[in-house]
Protein backbone atom coordinates (compact mmCIF):
# COMPACT_ATOMS: atom_id res chain seq x y z
CA UNK A 1 0.00 0.00 0.00
CA UNK A 2 1.76 3.40 -1.07
CA UNK A 3 0.02 6.65 0.23
CA UNK A 4 0.75 10.18 1.36
CA UNK A 5 -2.43 10.38 2.96
CA UNK A 6 -2.52 9.41 6.87
CA UNK A 7 -6.56 9.67 6.41
CA UNK A 8 -6.46 6.35 3.13
CA UNK A 9 -3.33 4.80 5.53
CA UNK A 10 -5.76 4.35 8.76
CA UNK A 11 -8.53 3.53 6.68
CA UNK A 12 -6.83 0.75 5.23
CA UNK A 13 -5.73 0.05 8.70
CA UNK A 14 -8.92 -0.40 9.63
CA UNK A 15 -10.16 -2.66 7.14
CA UNK A 16 -7.90 -5.42 7.87
CA UNK A 17 -9.44 -6.75 11.31
CA UNK A 18 -13.28 -7.25 12.26
CA UNK A 19 -15.20 -4.33 11.84
CA UNK A 20 -15.75 -2.67 15.42
CA UNK A 21 -19.13 -1.07 16.90
CA UNK A 22 -18.87 1.95 18.51
CA UNK A 23 -22.70 2.38 18.88
CA UNK A 24 -23.60 3.80 22.29
CA UNK A 25 -26.36 2.06 23.47
CA UNK A 26 -29.71 3.72 23.88
CA UNK A 27 -30.04 2.94 27.26
CA UNK A 28 -29.26 4.48 30.60
CA UNK A 29 -29.82 3.48 34.19
CA UNK A 30 -32.81 4.99 36.67
CA UNK A 31 -32.39 6.07 39.74
CA UNK A 32 -33.25 2.90 41.43
CA UNK A 33 -30.41 1.61 39.10
CA UNK A 34 -32.72 0.09 36.39
CA UNK A 35 -32.26 -0.25 32.99
CA UNK A 36 -34.31 2.29 30.87
CA UNK A 37 -34.35 1.98 27.11
CA UNK A 38 -37.24 4.61 26.42
CA UNK A 39 -35.59 6.92 23.84
CA UNK A 40 -36.98 10.23 25.04
CA UNK A 41 -35.95 9.45 28.46
CA UNK A 42 -32.42 8.81 27.30
CA UNK A 43 -31.94 12.00 25.56
CA UNK A 44 -32.75 13.50 28.60
CA UNK A 45 -31.10 11.99 30.93
CA UNK A 46 -27.69 12.78 28.49
CA UNK A 47 -28.52 16.29 28.16
CA UNK A 48 -29.40 17.03 32.18
CA UNK A 49 -25.74 15.29 32.67
CA UNK A 50 -24.05 16.99 30.02
CA UNK A 51 -26.16 20.47 30.83
CA UNK A 52 -24.79 20.07 34.59
CA UNK A 53 -20.79 19.48 33.20
CA UNK A 54 -20.95 22.94 31.35
CA UNK A 55 -23.05 25.26 33.88
CA UNK A 56 -20.61 25.49 36.50
CA UNK A 57 -22.19 27.32 39.68
CA UNK A 58 -19.40 29.70 40.62
CA UNK A 59 -20.90 30.71 43.52
CA UNK A 60 -19.81 27.19 45.20
CA UNK A 61 -18.14 26.74 48.75
CA UNK A 62 -14.44 26.94 47.11
CA UNK A 63 -14.45 29.40 45.46
CA UNK A 64 -13.47 33.18 46.61
CA UNK A 65 -16.49 35.06 46.94
CA UNK A 66 -14.89 37.99 48.11
CA UNK A 67 -12.80 38.12 45.13
CA UNK A 68 -15.87 37.17 42.64
CA UNK A 69 -17.40 40.68 43.93
CA UNK A 70 -14.52 42.57 43.53
CA UNK A 71 -14.14 41.18 40.09
CA UNK A 72 -17.59 41.52 39.49
CA UNK A 73 -17.99 45.15 40.32
CA UNK A 74 -14.72 46.02 38.68
CA UNK A 75 -15.18 44.48 35.32
CA UNK A 76 -18.76 46.10 35.25
CA UNK A 77 -16.54 49.43 35.35
CA UNK A 78 -14.39 48.40 32.48
CA UNK A 79 -16.73 47.46 30.35
CA UNK A 80 -18.72 50.87 31.06
CA UNK A 81 -15.30 52.67 30.71
CA UNK A 82 -15.35 51.61 26.82
CA UNK A 83 -19.04 53.08 26.57
CA UNK A 84 -17.56 56.25 26.69
CA UNK A 85 -17.25 58.48 23.45
CA UNK A 86 -13.78 59.30 24.08
CA UNK A 87 -12.24 55.61 24.75
CA UNK A 88 -9.05 54.71 23.31
CA UNK A 89 -9.08 51.00 21.92
CA UNK A 90 -6.46 49.11 22.03
CA UNK A 91 -5.28 49.71 18.30
CA UNK A 92 -3.01 46.70 18.05
CA UNK A 93 -6.17 44.20 18.70
CA UNK A 94 -8.79 46.48 16.89
CA UNK A 95 -7.13 47.47 13.49
CA UNK A 96 -9.59 46.37 10.50
CA UNK A 97 -9.35 42.54 9.35
CA UNK A 98 -6.98 41.98 6.18
CA UNK A 99 -8.03 39.94 3.56
CA UNK A 100 -4.34 37.98 4.23
CA UNK A 101 -5.31 37.53 7.77
CA UNK A 102 -8.10 35.42 6.19
CA UNK A 103 -6.32 33.80 3.48
CA UNK A 104 -3.50 32.13 5.93
CA UNK A 105 -6.23 31.08 8.02
CA UNK A 106 -7.93 29.21 5.60
CA UNK A 107 -4.76 27.75 4.07
CA UNK A 108 -3.85 25.95 7.32
CA UNK A 109 -7.24 24.30 7.56
CA UNK A 110 -7.11 20.56 6.87
CA UNK A 111 -9.48 18.92 4.52
CA UNK A 112 -11.75 15.77 5.67
CA UNK A 113 -13.01 17.64 9.38
CA UNK A 114 -15.99 16.78 10.48
CA UNK A 115 -18.49 20.13 10.10
CA UNK A 116 -20.98 21.66 12.48
CA UNK A 117 -24.82 22.26 12.16
CA UNK A 118 -24.51 24.23 9.23
CA UNK A 119 -22.95 21.29 7.24
CA UNK A 120 -20.27 23.57 5.46
CA UNK A 121 -16.78 21.99 5.49
CA UNK A 122 -13.05 23.54 5.06
CA UNK A 123 -13.15 22.24 1.49
CA UNK A 124 -15.70 24.93 0.45
CA UNK A 125 -14.16 27.35 1.78
CA UNK A 126 -10.73 27.45 0.36
CA UNK A 127 -11.77 29.77 -3.17
CA UNK A 128 -10.71 33.11 -3.63
CA UNK A 129 -14.50 34.11 -4.32
CA UNK A 130 -15.69 32.37 -0.91
CA UNK A 131 -12.32 34.18 1.02
CA UNK A 132 -13.81 37.27 -0.18
CA UNK A 133 -16.37 36.92 1.28
CA UNK A 134 -15.59 35.72 4.39
CA UNK A 135 -13.50 38.58 4.66
CA UNK A 136 -16.43 41.01 4.39
CA UNK A 137 -18.07 38.82 6.79
CA UNK A 138 -16.10 38.62 9.39
CA UNK A 139 -15.46 42.61 9.19
CA UNK A 140 -19.17 42.89 9.32
CA UNK A 141 -18.74 40.58 12.47
CA UNK A 142 -15.80 42.30 14.45
CA UNK A 143 -17.54 45.83 13.75
CA UNK A 144 -21.00 45.02 15.37
CA UNK A 145 -19.73 42.17 17.63
CA UNK A 146 -23.17 40.52 16.11
CA UNK A 147 -22.74 36.72 15.73
CA UNK A 148 -24.38 34.30 13.42
CA UNK A 149 -26.88 32.10 15.60
CA UNK A 150 -25.78 29.37 14.36
CA UNK A 151 -22.00 30.02 15.31
CA UNK A 152 -23.83 29.30 19.24
CA UNK A 153 -24.68 25.75 18.67
CA UNK A 154 -22.90 22.87 18.81
CA UNK A 155 -23.07 19.37 18.16
CA UNK A 156 -21.52 17.04 21.02
CA UNK A 157 -20.27 13.86 20.16
CA UNK A 158 -19.84 11.49 22.88
CA UNK A 159 -16.13 9.21 22.65
CA UNK A 160 -15.87 6.54 25.72
CA UNK A 161 -13.16 7.65 27.98
CA UNK A 162 -12.31 3.92 28.90
CA UNK A 163 -13.67 1.06 27.27
CA UNK A 164 -13.85 -1.23 29.97
CA UNK A 165 -16.22 1.13 31.48
CA UNK A 166 -20.22 1.13 31.86
CA UNK A 167 -21.48 2.71 28.56
CA UNK A 168 -24.58 3.39 29.70
CA UNK A 169 -23.53 5.82 32.22
CA UNK A 170 -22.98 9.61 30.00
CA UNK A 171 -20.66 10.66 32.12
CA UNK A 172 -18.14 7.87 31.00
CA UNK A 173 -17.98 9.30 27.65
CA UNK A 174 -16.22 12.43 26.63
CA UNK A 175 -17.72 15.20 24.63
CA UNK A 176 -16.55 16.26 21.85
CA UNK A 177 -17.87 19.46 20.37
CA UNK A 178 -18.52 19.68 16.12
CA UNK A 179 -18.68 23.68 15.77
CA UNK A 180 -19.17 25.84 12.28
CA UNK A 181 -15.90 25.77 10.55
CA UNK A 182 -16.88 29.22 9.48
CA UNK A 183 -16.90 30.23 13.05
CA UNK A 184 -13.28 28.43 13.85
CA UNK A 185 -11.80 30.33 10.90
CA UNK A 186 -13.36 33.65 12.92
CA UNK A 187 -12.17 32.60 16.23
CA UNK A 188 -8.87 31.64 15.03
CA UNK A 189 -8.77 35.48 13.74
CA UNK A 190 -9.38 36.29 17.43
CA UNK A 191 -6.53 33.85 18.52
CA UNK A 192 -4.08 35.11 16.53
CA UNK A 193 -4.49 38.54 17.51
CA UNK A 194 -4.67 37.95 21.34
CA UNK A 195 -2.04 35.42 21.18
CA UNK A 196 0.24 37.66 18.98
CA UNK A 197 -0.79 40.86 21.34
CA UNK A 198 0.29 38.63 24.42
CA UNK A 199 4.04 37.52 23.41
CA UNK A 200 5.09 40.69 21.47
CA UNK A 201 3.98 42.16 25.08
CA UNK A 202 5.47 39.87 27.27
CA UNK A 203 2.42 39.49 29.00
CA UNK A 204 2.52 35.62 29.46
CA UNK A 205 4.20 33.78 32.47
CA UNK A 206 7.84 32.69 31.15
CA UNK A 207 7.21 29.31 33.06
CA UNK A 208 4.16 28.94 30.71
CA UNK A 209 4.56 26.48 27.48
CA UNK A 210 1.29 25.15 27.11
CA UNK A 211 -0.52 27.14 24.25
CA UNK A 212 1.93 29.07 22.69
CA UNK A 213 3.84 28.74 19.21
CA UNK A 214 7.41 27.24 19.50
CA UNK A 215 6.63 25.78 22.93
CA UNK A 216 5.64 22.39 23.98
CA UNK A 217 5.53 19.97 27.44
CA UNK A 218 8.82 18.76 26.00
CA UNK A 219 10.87 21.86 27.01
CA UNK A 220 8.97 21.74 30.68
CA UNK A 221 10.55 18.28 30.39
CA UNK A 222 13.97 19.35 29.44
CA UNK A 223 14.09 21.65 32.71
CA UNK A 224 12.80 19.11 35.08
CA UNK A 225 15.52 16.57 33.68
CA UNK A 226 18.30 19.29 33.74
CA UNK A 227 17.27 20.50 37.35
CA UNK A 228 17.20 16.61 38.87
CA UNK A 229 20.78 16.27 37.21
CA UNK A 230 22.00 19.45 39.51
CA UNK A 231 20.53 18.99 42.20
CA UNK A 232 19.47 15.37 43.83
CA UNK A 233 16.48 16.82 46.45
CA UNK A 234 13.76 17.38 43.84
CA UNK A 235 10.55 17.83 45.24
CA UNK A 236 7.91 17.56 41.89
CA UNK A 237 4.31 18.30 42.64
CA UNK A 238 1.66 17.39 39.26
CA UNK A 239 -1.87 18.83 39.34
CA UNK A 240 -4.11 17.64 37.47
CA UNK A 241 -7.57 19.83 37.71
CA UNK A 242 -10.84 17.68 37.37
CA UNK A 243 -12.91 19.23 34.24
CA UNK A 244 -10.21 22.49 34.12
CA UNK A 245 -11.72 23.70 30.64
CA UNK A 246 -15.56 22.72 31.68
CA UNK A 247 -15.49 24.89 34.66
CA UNK A 248 -13.50 27.95 33.21
CA UNK A 249 -16.19 30.95 34.94
CA UNK A 250 -16.23 32.68 32.31
CA UNK A 251 -16.84 36.08 33.47
CA UNK A 252 -13.38 36.09 35.22
CA UNK A 253 -12.03 35.18 31.98
CA UNK A 254 -13.42 38.44 30.83
CA UNK A 255 -12.28 40.16 33.29
CA UNK A 256 -8.82 38.87 33.07
CA UNK A 257 -8.85 39.92 29.31
CA UNK A 258 -9.82 43.47 30.49
CA UNK A 259 -6.63 43.99 32.84
CA UNK A 260 -4.59 42.91 30.26
CA UNK A 261 -6.34 45.88 27.70
CA UNK A 262 -7.66 43.32 25.85
CA UNK A 263 -10.91 45.50 25.38
CA UNK A 264 -12.46 47.07 22.00
CA UNK A 265 -14.22 45.14 19.32
CA UNK A 266 -12.24 42.41 19.67
CA UNK A 267 -13.04 42.05 23.54
CA UNK A 268 -17.04 42.35 22.42
CA UNK A 269 -16.41 39.85 19.53
CA UNK A 270 -15.04 37.34 22.24
CA UNK A 271 -17.82 38.02 24.51
CA UNK A 272 -19.96 37.45 22.21
CA UNK A 273 -19.30 34.14 20.69
CA UNK A 274 -19.97 33.12 24.50
CA UNK A 275 -23.32 34.36 25.02
CA UNK A 276 -26.28 32.37 24.70
CA UNK A 277 -24.23 29.14 23.68
CA UNK A 278 -26.30 26.11 22.99
CA UNK A 279 -25.62 22.12 22.06
CA UNK A 280 -27.20 18.73 21.54
CA UNK A 281 -26.09 15.32 22.20
CA UNK A 282 -25.63 13.04 19.22
CA UNK A 283 -26.31 9.40 20.00
CA UNK A 284 -25.82 7.44 17.13
CA UNK A 285 -28.41 9.24 14.69
CA UNK A 286 -30.73 10.69 17.41
CA UNK A 287 -30.17 14.13 18.82
CA UNK A 288 -30.90 15.76 21.61
CA UNK A 289 -33.19 18.68 22.13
Amino acid sequence: MMTNNPTDFWNKIKQLGPRRHSSIPMEIYDKDGEIVSDEKVVLEKWKTDFENIYNMDSSADDFDGNFQKYASSHKVLLEERMLDPLFIENEELNSAITIDEIRRLVSRTKNGKSCGIDNIPYEVLKTENVIAVLYSMFQLVFDTSIVPSLWHQAIICPILKDKSSDKRIPLHYRGISLLSCVSKLYSGFINNRVSSYLEDNDLLSEEQNGFRKNRSCEDHIFTLNSIIKNNPNVIATFIDLKKAFDFVDRDMLLYKLLLNNIDGKIYNSIKSLYVQTTASIRLNNKMSD
